[in-house]
């Protein structure tokens, strides 16, 4: 649920620039205050339970907003994190969701060899210095 609905969320706050005919990355005007409280306030979830939740667990009303946020912010940190560090993420949990793998075998892929607390870390500063963008320029 965490890819689906963070690139939804991702795609969602492109900005396109008509002279340039391109698209640019941004942050979410909707989902980075939640994002940036939760890190914030040690309420987030850890990384490896985020890209294993269930949809029951991903939709729970008590924690759907804290969900899509951090879900969000996760996509765009592995997007944009400088320059792009971390996109063979992306492209390799991809193609395990497209080879039928379910959850915990996608992340054994992708992210099993990782360190998942350093990576965490690099996240939660990465969503610290994240600031708005005016979406109306």
């Amino acid at each position: 649920m965490w890819f689906n609905e963070g690139h939804a969320e991702y795609f969602g706050a492109l900005q396109y620039v008509a002279k340039e005919s391109k698209m640019y990355a941004r942050p979410n005007q909707w989902r980075l205050e939640p994002a940036q409280t939760a890190v914030n306030n040690g309420t987030t979830v850890p990384l490896s339970k985020l890209v294993q939740m269930t949809h029951a667990e991903f939709y729970d009303p008590k924690t759907i907003g804290r969900n899509y946020a951090q879900a969000w912010s996760f996509v765009y940190f592995l997007w944009e994190c400088q320059n792009g560090k971390y996109r063979s993420y992306v492209t390799r949990y991809f193609d395990a969701l497209r080879n039928r793998c379910g959850l915990k075998k996608a992340y054994d892929t992708v992210f099993g060899k990782t360190d998942m607390k350093k990576l965490e870390a690099e996240w939660k500063a990465f969503v610290q210095k994240l600031k708005p963008v005016d979406a109306t320029k």
